[in-house]
Formats: C-alpha cells, sequence, structure tokens
C-alpha cells in the first residue's frame, strides 16, 4: 500500500498543492515557514481514520462515525486564513484496490458567518468504501493476515527514560502495531516495554529443556541487525534484569546504558527499532517481517544526526523497509546527495508569496556535493554573506585594475577567514595584471 495522490486546498499556509508520491522516498525541502510539515500534518489527519479501523475501534463505518465525530474533521485553526473551508485528499494504491481514497473537509464556521450572515452546522466529509477496504484493514479473528502500516514521526520525538517494566499481557495483537502511531509527541515507550517483554519469552523459550529451541526471537533478531546497521557501533541491545534493572547496549566493547547515548544515537536507535517492532507486530505470518508494507511519515529525518550518518539514512531505510513507502522532511543537503532518481524524488517547497507551493524543475542531485545542492535546491548561500561580499569586492577592484585596492581588500578579507578556495586565483589575477603593467 502507498500514497499515490495528494491534493491540500486552504490548509494554513498551502493555498492549493496536487502532487504524484513516489511509491518509495519522497524528501520535501524548504526554508523555515516553506510547509513541509505542514504537508506531512495534512497527511497526519488524512490517515486518522484507516489508523482507527486498524486499531480495531469499529468495523462498521455507521459505528465508527458516531462513535468517533471528530476522526473525519480537523480545527478550524488549521484552514488558511480568511478563507471559508479547507480541503484535504488522498488516492492510495494496493493490490485490488487501485484508485481507492477519500477526502476530508473543515469549515470555519466564522468566516462563513462574515460571508453570508449565518453560523452554519460544522460539515464533516468522509468518503471510504469501508466494504472493499474491510478485507484489508480490518483484522477479526484473521490471527495469520498481514496489514499494511501507517506510522507518524514527528520532529518532537525523544528519549527521555527508557522504561522496560513489563506488561501484564505478553499476547501482542496486530493492533497494538497503531498504538500512538499519530501522536503529537513520540516517546518511543511502547518500544522499550515490548523489546522487554519479548526478551523475556525468548529467555523462556530457551530455558525451557522440554522444549528443545535455542534459536533467537525471530522478531528481536530482526530488530537488533537494523539496529547495528544504522547505527553500526551500536551492538548487542539488550536488558539487564540484576539491579538495576536496565537496558544495555554494546559500543566499541563497552557496555553502556541506553541513557548514556547521544541524543543522536538514542533517536535512531529507538526510531528504527519501533518501526521494525510495528512491522513485526503488523506482519506475523511474514517470514521477514521488515519487509511488510507501510506509510511511513519522518519530519526532520536528519533530527540530531552527525553528517556522516545523514549520508547514510535514506539508503539505509529503503534497504531495510523495502516495502514502505517513506515521506519525510529535511534541512540536509547530505541527504538529498545520497537519493538515487530512481529510488524517489526530491519535492522543494517555495512560500511566494501568494501561498506555499511546488518549485519546478528537475532535482535530480545524487552525487553533488553539498554546496552545490544548498545553492541549487535548498535556496541557501554556500558560504558566510559577509565573506561573500567582500570576495566580491576583490574581484571588481582587480577587474577595475584597481591593484592596490584589490591587495588591501585581499589582505582584509584574510584577516577574517583563511584558506579560501578563491585566494589562489586571487593571486593569480593579480601577478598577471602587476606583470603586464609593468
Amino acid at each position: 500500500m502507498h500514497i499515490k495522490k495528494l491534493h491540500i486546498q486552504n490548509f494554513r499556509g498551502i493555498r492549493n498543492m496536487e502532487l504524484e508520491l513516489h511509491r518509495q522516498m519522497n524528501v520535501f525541502v524548504g526554508i523555515n515557514g516553506a510547509g513541509k510539515s505542514s504537508v506531512l500534518d495534512a497527511l497526519g489527519y488524512l490517515l486518522r481514520p484507516p489508523v482507527h479501523l486498524l486499531s480495531g475501534r469499529s468495523s462498521d463505518e455507521d459505528e465508527f462515525a458516531s462513535q468517533n465525530p471528530e476522526a473525519n474533521d480537523f480545527p478550524d485553526q488549521e484552514i488558511h486564513s480568511g478563507m471559508q473551508e479547507s480541503y484535504l485528499g488522498v488516492s492510495l494504491a494496493k493490490t485490488g484496490l487501485e484508485g481507492y481514497g477519500w477526502d476530508l473537509r473543515s469549515s470555519n464556521a466564522e468566516q462563513q458567518k462574515k460571508h453570508d450572515g449565518r453560523a452554519p452546522n460544522r460539515t464533516h466529509f468522509f468518503f471510504f468504501d469501508i466494504a472493499r477496504w474491510k478485507p484489508y484493514f480490518i483484522l477479526g479473528d484473521k490471527i495469520d493476515c498481514n496489514v499494511s502500516l501507517i506510522v507518524y514521526y514527528r520532529a518532537r520525538r525523544e528519549v527521555h527514560n527508557v522504561p522496560i517494566a513489563a506488561w501484564t499481557d505478553r499476547n501482542f495483537r496486530k493492533q497494538d502495531a497503531f498504538v500512538d502511531v499519530l501522536a503529537p509527541i513520540v516517546d518511543f515507550k511502547e518500544f522499550f516495554e515490548w523489546f522487554r517483554n519479548r526478551e523475556d519469552l525468548e529467555n523462556e523459550e530457551r530455558a525451557d529443556e522440554k522444549n528443545g529451541k535455542n534459536e533467537p526471537d525471530r522478531w528481536l533478531e530482526a530488530i537488533r541487525k537494523v539496529i547495528g546497521k544504522f547505527c553500526g557501533a551500536l551492538q548487542d541491545v539488550r536488558v539487564r534484569r540484576r539491579d538495576p534493572l536496565r537496558m544495555v547496549v554494546t559500543k566499541n566493547n563497552n557496555e553502556l546504558r541506553i541513557e548514556q547515548l547521544s541524543d543522536g544515537e538514542k533517536c535512531l536507535l529507538a526510531m528504527v527499532g519501533d518501526l521494525a517492532r510495528r512491522l513485526a507486530i503488523a506482519n506475523p505470518s511474514r517470514e521477514k517481517p521488515l519487509e511488510g508494507e507501510g506509510i511511513v511519515l519522518i519530519d526532520e529525518v536528519d533530527l540530531h544526526l552527525h553528517p556522516t550518518w545523514q549520508r547514510t539514512i535514506l539508503p539505509r531505510l529503503m534497504e531495510s523497509f523495502p516495502n514502505c513507502q517513506f515521506i519525510v522532511t529535511t534541512h540536509s543537503p547530505q541527504i538529498l546527495g545520497e537519493l538515487e532518481k530512481n529510488d524517489g524524488k526530491i519535492i522543494p517547497l517555495h512560500d511566494g508569496g501568494n501561498g506555499i507551493e511546488i518549485l519546478s524543475g528537475d532535482f535530480n542531485v545524487f552525487g553533488q556535493t553539498s554546496d552545490v545542492i544548498l545553492v541549487d535546491v535548498m535556496e541557501a548561500s554556500k558560504r558566510n554573506d559577509k565573506i561573500a561580499e567582500m570576495l566580491d569586492e576583490v574581484f571588481k577592484a582587480i577587474d577595475e585594475n584597481n591593484l592596490d585596492e584589490a591587495r588591501r581588500l585581499k589582505n582584509e578579507l584574510e584577516m577574517k577567514a583563511q584558506n579560501i578556495p578563491e585566494f589562489a586565483k586571487i593571486e593569480l589575477l593579480l601577478h598577471r595584471k602587476e606583470k603586464l603593467g609593468k
């Protein structure tokens, strides 16, 4: 399952936006305020209805609407300023379900009252062919069926603590894969507690002599491998049960508590571990649960990551979770430079004064240097504005044959910055002009 098309009207700073998404990787870029998070939040609202269905809250369309009156709506404050109504629409693709989708609308009662002198009832439109989607989304007693995952990792994702108290219920249901998938703050509590419970089961099976099994839990083994792939120095994630009860990891042959890792290490470990956990729960009959399908939204995918890790995050996501569609935002040129054209698309957003829009053009920058990407895609300068201005003044003085002024400006610039590549070119130009002058 993946999103094919998205349509947004009058949502926050977006007046009208229609776009087709890539099957695997979609990367939104743009300066602060360009609408990257708005696109993901719009998708978050759109994905709430199927999340309610996937979590088992209802198996009937009417019952669903009556029990969850706000599930089809979003707040008035999300409507573009001065507009009466906002519209969000999405279409998905899944085998046997091509062309199916739904939309949401929200009306601003105050604005409509100003427009026609009356305050109408809020409108809620929800078009969702429950009958056709039931076999895929309503789980019932089909224990072995696999389900497509939906999850949104927002920019507010942190590892405040590592709770690993055991749950009393060890029978994990597929619905548990959808707990807090659209939560406004992601704390990964479920991941750590689930990991401890699953490891308890693994240890019990290994200790059972009659069982005769000495193999690792296949779900945990998949998670351990994917954590090692993303965080190369972090290996052998496990729970120590002797006081104090704690989750630990081996880093460069040293055992550390998870809390002792850097923010980047903790956040990346928890996110990929949580995604792997949810896929495993949602795909109980898959031999390789990480090959399950899903739609994964990640705001600021480069959050807390060193540029070295930024370069590897997208390729590793696609390699580790090959059947998931990723829709992410970033401020990192390192991330953009690692996305091959066939693997996904870069979608630059821009606020030109008449609302947020998608910039047109070919933004395939695979293999380009970061400074080229900064200028060509991210609307940023590749160096400090003051230094760039001073360099322009030096070259202008050389062009005007004002060589003494050019050398003075160059010496002044060298007092502020060293090892600038243009210094060699400036010296060459000055030497040639001085020689010609003699």
